[in-house]
């Protein structure tokens, strides 16, 4: 094919890839309802503008919920009294994530503001980083191999189902997902052309993700494995210089080089927080953690706390490692709820919830690995290696709340796949792999309406992903709109209950619709029951599993038919 030709028609799929990904995220941003977590991180990220602290939500740090609340001032929203929000945080281990989601309801729902204007302009910020994800991703792929690879990037990027439904939220896991990608990047060029710009960029970029979400710490084996592999690597390689002095020489280097990366990192944090000195109390809070880490452990933790750390930092930093400690609660896994986590819960997201054309893609790029290795070791360590460490230090974390936590290796696996383009050297081996990527586009865009509900065909497709994974694999209280249109069309035709765990009185009231809660059930009268899959599976609504399935709301939500002369179980 002509080079300026082949140039073309490049570029025309990049944007018309990154054209179907905008439309799709606005779609999603404006026909979803707002998810548990927005709830949380769109106003606290708004007191950390309004109020210059950050008392709110410091189980994340501020970053994303910065940038989501910035567009939020567009709508000079007005806000509800904080003088009993912020008297708790008196208590310094206080964990006032109950008065924190209370006010955010007050803010969104009661202050007269508008709800849709608001959570739109803040998932926007998303939409647009995610469109920054996919074009940096292209062009990754064009500098290791062509403009077929970068164009197999961005389709794979723009259909690929987990980035577009949290990049039309208002949540961390984009922006973390981003760091991640523009971190291996220029930890790549670091360790292939050993500069100092790469070097001080990766340092930046890791501050930047510090800031950003406190999975960040996944981000440390992969720099420092892939670190060791590359050294060592280098270490075989014949010198006039004796063994000994070569260790010690490298050794040295290897230090002054981490404790420089330390003190950028550590500066980026304290000048985000204004330099705040202020060290946390003594470590009382969590008592889970004093019963899951050794007294060494409790040790360490004590003297990071004096280690000029700010002190929210230090307390969200710690929540979170609570929780990948001793888990968040029970988990559902096919039919089960299991408590404490399962190594093999995101290994499953991933095989029912990733297209399937891709998971080939994937397998047929790992089988070509030894070609990839001998054109650039170093980039195949960082891209498939770092996506392996990262899932790996994932299993091993007890905090098992959905897909959307390990979608930092997403974009680096797509990077990976798309290097197959350049082993294609057959006519029908290019028109298999056409035929592949119809078959994602396809998937993808069957569950265009409910992109955080989707399954692959291995499972049946989205309407049986509930007998995998639910929470935000499944349902995150997206459904609301949906929800009210099918009562609205249905509430002449008899009695409906509701059973929906992400509803409130202030979504009810907001999506115009009121029917009673299945705690009021009647059941001498024949009714609709409209129940979440989470609700199905558990008591007190598991007698409703022996009910008929009527109808289906946005793939996900059951709605089952009761009789009057139905004998409950």
């Amino acid at each position: 094919m002509n080079k300026r030709l082949l140039v073309i028609i490049s570029v025309f799929t990049i944007l018309l890839s990154v054209g179907f990904a905008l439309c799709q995220m606005t779609y999603l941003a404006k026909n979803q309802s707002i998810t548990t977590d927005e709830k949380v991180h769109i106003p606290a990220g708004f007191t950390y503008w309004q109020f210059r602290n950050f008392y709110l939500n410091p189980e994340h740090p501020p970053l994303a919920k910065l940038l989501v609340a910035l567009p939020v001032f567009l709508h000079h929203p007005k806000y509800p009294d904080t003088t009993e929000l912020f008297k708790v945080e008196k208590d310094f281990y206080y964990d006032s994530w109950a008065e924190t989601r209370a006010w955010g309801q007050d803010f969104l729902f009661n202050s007269g503001n508008d709800l849709h204007q608001i959570v739109f302009s803040a998932r926007m910020v998303n939409i647009i980083l995610t469109l920054c994800l996919i074009l940096f991703l292209s062009f990754w792929s064009f500098q290791i191999g062509s403009w077929l690879s970068a164009s197999l990037t961005a389709i794979l990027a723009s259909f690929c189902p987990l980035i577009l439904a949290h990049g039309s939220l208002a949540n961390t896991d984009l922006l973390i997902t981003l760091d991640f990608s523009l971190l291996c990047y220029f930890w790549w060029r670091y360790l292939k052309e050993r500069k100092l710009q790469w070097f001080l960029m990766s340092a930046l970029i890791f501050g930047v993700s510090a800031l950003s979400k406190f999975s960040f710490v996944g981000f440390i084996p992969v720099l420092v494995l892939t670190s060791l592999v590359v050294a060592l690597a280098d270490f075989r390689k014949k010198s006039s210089l004796p063994l000994q002095r070569r260790l010690l020489k490298k050794s040295w280097s290897a230090f002054l080089k981490a404790l420089i990366f330390v003190i950028i990192v550590w500066f980026l944090i304290m000048l985000f927080y204004g330099f705040s000195f202020k060290l946390a109390p003594a470590f009382t809070g969590l008592p889970q953690l004093h019963e899951a880490l050794s007294p060494v452990a409790i040790r360490a933790i004590q003297f990071f706390r004096s280690f000029l750390v700010p002190a929210w930092y230090f307390k969200g930093l710690f929540m979170i490692l609570g929780g990948a400690v001793y888990g968040r609660g029970a988990i559902y896994i096919f039919g089960h709820f299991i408590t404490g986590g399962s190594w093999f819960y995101f290994p499953l997201t991933i095989i029912f919830k990733t297209p399937i054309g891709f998971l080939g893609l994937l397998a047929a790029a790992i089988c070509l690995i030894k070609r990839f290795w001998k054109r650039d070791y170093i980039l195949q360590l960082v891209l498939l290696g770092g996506s392996v460490i990262y899932l790996a230090v994932a299993m091993a974390s007890k905090t098992n709340l959905g897909q959307r936590h390990i979608m930092p290796i997403y974009p680096l696996l797509i990077v990976f796949v798309s290097q197959i383009v350049l082993t294609i050297k057959q006519k029908w081996q290019m028109v298999f792999l056409g035929l592949v990527i119809i078959a994602v586009i396809l998937s993808t865009i069957f569950n265009y309406s409910n992109q955080i509900a989707y399954y692959n065909e291995l499972i049946g497709g989205t309407k049986n992903g509930y007998k995998v994974l639910l929470d935000s694999n499944y349902d995150w209280g997206q459904s609301l709109p949906q929800i009210s249109d099918y009562i609205s069309k249905h509430k002449n035709e008899g009695s409906i209950y509701l059973q929906y765990q992400w509803r409130t009185p202030n979504e009810e009231k907001y999506y115009n619709f009121s029917v009673p809660d299945l705690k009021a059930f009647d059941a001498t009268k024949d009714a609709l029951i409209i129940i979440d899959p989470s609700s199905l599976e558990k008591a007190p609504y598991a007698w409703t599993k022996s009910l008929p399935v009527v109808d289906r709301i946005a793939n996900t939500i059951f709605v089952l038919q009761y009789r009057r002369n139905t004998s409950l179980k």
